[in-house]
């Protein structure tokens, strides 16, 4: 799997790009942004809208897996 952070500008043209790969790559989406605000602070919102706070991790602090 690639990760890949870009500007707001260039995230349709990204994807579009990275979706023509290929079929293992045609779901590619964006998955999150950058927002104004505080600090540290990521907070993840559902599909219906409802808002909550992603705690950091307990234990040692290695990268999350989708």
């Amino acid at each position: 799997m690639h990760e890949y952070s870009v500007v707001d500008s260039i995230v349709r043209p990204m994807l579009d790009a990275i979706q023509k790969r290929g079929a293992e790559r045609a779901d590619a989406t964006q998955i999150g942004e950058v927002a104004a605000g505080t600090p540290g602070l990521v907070t993840l919102r559902s599909q219906i809208g409802a808002r909550r706070i992603l705690d950091l991790l307990s234990g040692e602090q290695l990268p999350r897996i989708c």
